[in-house]
């Protein structure tokens, strides 16, 4: 199963396009942080409400992918799945 997800990243969508990318990217960073090592949090300016945060290793991201389905964040109920993109071309979505 881990190499299944060998990057550990999640890709999270419905978030609020009402905030900076820069507040957004923190804001998520520090949210997803109290499920384990945050490595990453990527937001593309061509992809409002969308992000994709990684992990340090795959325990922590399962942890965040089964217990912040559906939180509210920022008025809006997160969706969140594993990335099916590798971290290696998800930095090329940074703006």
């Amino acid at each position: 199963m881990a190499e299944e997800h060998a990057n550990y990243t999640l890709y999270v969508n419905n978030l609020s396009d009402q905030l900076s990318l820069e507040k957004l990217r923190e804001n998520l960073f520090v949210f997803f942080s109290t499920f384990g090592q945050v490595v990453d949090v990527i937001v593309s300016p061509n992809t409002r409400g969308q992000a994709f945060v990684l992990f340090a290793g795959v325990q922590d991201a399962k942890l965040a992918l089964r217990s912040s389905q559906g939180e509210v964040l920022f008025g809006k109920p997160v969706q969140v799945a594993w990335a099916k993109e590798d971290a290696k071309k998800l930095e090329s979505l940074k703006g």
